[in-house]
C-alpha cells in the first residue's frame, strides 16, 4: 500500500510540475512580437523552470509552441529515462509519458 502511495504520488507531483512548466512558458510567450521571438521566450522560461524542479527525474523533456488564430498553445512532454513511474510494477494505469498543454489568449480578451 505504501509503495503504491509513493508511486502514484511521484507521478502526480511530476504531472503537476510539467503542467506548471507549460503554464509559465505559455505566459512568457505572450511578450513576443514574432513567432520566433515567442518560441524563444517560451523556451527560455522552460529552461529556467526545468532547472528549478530538483526532484524531477532525468528524462526526455521537450517543448512545442503552436500558434492558433486566437491562442498560443504550449505543449510539454516528459518521458523519464528510468521508468520511474512504475516502482513496483503491479500498479495499473501508469503512463510512461506525461504531456501537458497550456493556452493563452492571443490579442486580448
Amino acid at each position: 500500500m505504501l509503495a503504491g502511495i509513493v508511486d502514484y504520488g511521484g507521478y502526480f507531483w511530476t504531472s503537476h510540475a510539467v503542467q506548471q512548466m507549460a503554464n509559465d512558458s505559455a505566459r512568457a510567450a505572450i511578450g513576443g512580437t514574432t513567432a520566433p521571438e515567442r518560441l524563444a521566450l517560451a523556451q527560455s522560461m522552460f529552461d529556467v523552470q526545468k532547472s528549478e524542479y530538483d526532484f524531477m527525474t532525468p528524462g526526455d523533456l521537450s517543448i512545442n509552441l503552436n500558434e492558433q488564430t486566437d491562442t498560443y498553445q504550449v505543449t510539454i512532454t516528459f518521458t523519464p529515462d528510468d521508468g520511474s513511474f512504475d516502482l513496483i510494477g503491479a500498479l495499473p494505469g501508469m503512463p510512461t509519458t506525461i504531456t501537458r498543454t497550456a493556452a493563452v489568449a492571443r490579442g486580448g480578451y
